[in-house]
């Protein structure tokens, strides 16, 4: 058994099944921890009752399972990193890891691509769009954000939208999952941390000597313009870019 810490947020992984059933009494429960030497002593505040434990035996471990990776996938203190493919499964012990291969197999986990130019995916509850869809927007079927859902960015054009969707994304936007500015232009360029790191090293990747353009960079890097426009406003910002002409562009 042993604790592990991302975040800010621990995690209990257990080596065998009995280890799994003398720890499934505390789950949801409120503890108490004890230092005793080197020993760390952890009791549950309120006695549960004959009934409750009762109860608690009959909870199908498989469930337990199931409901502490779904979690884990929706742990927004998580960053999209921890969460792809062959970062995850590092969050998990052996008994954790078969139930999710299960997960994966019986489609109750997917692997959200992109495009298919990335050699990785991210994993998510197969109900993810449509979960997020109901928290963030509010229930509503034509939201103005829907897209950056989907794709992982977006260009706002408004102050006022500016100002809902700094709302309604506050946390992604204070763990800063998600980072964006506001251009000269007037319009707000926001976009997911990580989609951002990705294209950014396959831009500089490129060692670009000369002007480029977005067509050019569309053609080279296989995404569309107005992600590139994104993370190039955003590179401007840095002071690692900038726009010679309009739409022509040079490393500084």
């Amino acid at each position: 058994m042993k604790i592990v810490k991302k975040n800010q947020v621990y995690f209990l992984n257990v080596d065998s099944k009995e280890e799994s059933n003398d720890l499934e009494v505390f789950i949801g429960k409120p503890l108490i921890l004890e230092k005793e030497g080197s020993f760390l002593k952890i009791s549950l505040k309120e006695s549960l009752s004959k009934k409750e434990e009762g109860s608690v035996k009959e909870v199908d471990s498989v469930d337990l399972r199931k409901k502490k990776i779904l979690n884990l996938l929706n742990d927004k203190s998580l960053t999209f990193q921890d969460k792809v493919e062959g970062s995850f499964e590092k969050l998990l012990n052996k008994e954790d890891l078969l139930i999710f291969k299960d997960m994966l197999k019986n489609n109750e986990i997917e692997i959200y691509k992109m495009s298919s130019k990335y050699k990785k995916g991210v994993y998510q509850p197969s109900n993810y769009k449509e979960m997020n869809f109901k928290k963030d927007f509010n229930d509503s079927k034509n939201s103005e954000f829907s897209d950056f859902q989907t794709n992982k960015y977006i260009i706002l054009k408004d102050v006022n939208l500016a100002k809902k969707f700094s709302l309604d994304f506050e946390e992604l936007i204070k763990s800063k999952e998600v980072i964006g500015i506001k251009s000269f232009d007037g319009n707000y360029y926001v976009i997911y941390k990580y989609l951002f790191i990705e294209i950014k090293n396959n831009l500089f990747n490129l060692n670009l000597k000369e002007n480029f353009s977005l067509d050019f960079l569309s053609l080279k890097l296989n995404y569309s313009k107005e992600v590139l426009k994104v993370v190039i406003e955003i590179l401007k910002d840095e002071g690692l870019i900038i726009e010679k002409r309009k739409g022509n562009y040079v490393f500084v």
